[in-house]
């Protein structure tokens, strides 16, 4: 009676240990969650219409002196070539 006891308690001891799982970790969950699925976007149909050119306003006599034409953080051109570019 003891001997079967005691061999009751022993697989009872060893069956909690084998039934316990492991906690999941952020990594784990993130492995088990399948990304969403992407959907395929369509290219839209863009047009473009070229109206009628601007009227010349004959009353638009506002005038704007530029004093001097500063260009930076250019990578590929030299602002002397930027500058004359531009029509300054």
């Amino acid at each position: 009676m003891f001997r079967q006891c005691l061999l009751t308690v022993g697989f009872l001891a060893t069956a909690q240990g084998a039934l316990a799982q492991q906690p999941v970790g952020a990594g784990g969950q993130m492995q088990q969650i399948p990304p969403p699925p992407t959907s395929q976007r369509a290219i839209p149909d863009l047009r473009v219409q070229k109206g009628e050119a601007a009227a010349n306003p004959t009353e638009d006599t506002a005038t704007i002196r530029v004093k001097a034409v500063r260009v930076t953080g250019q990578t590929q051109f030299s602002e002397a070539e930027l500058i004359a570019a531009s029509g300054f």
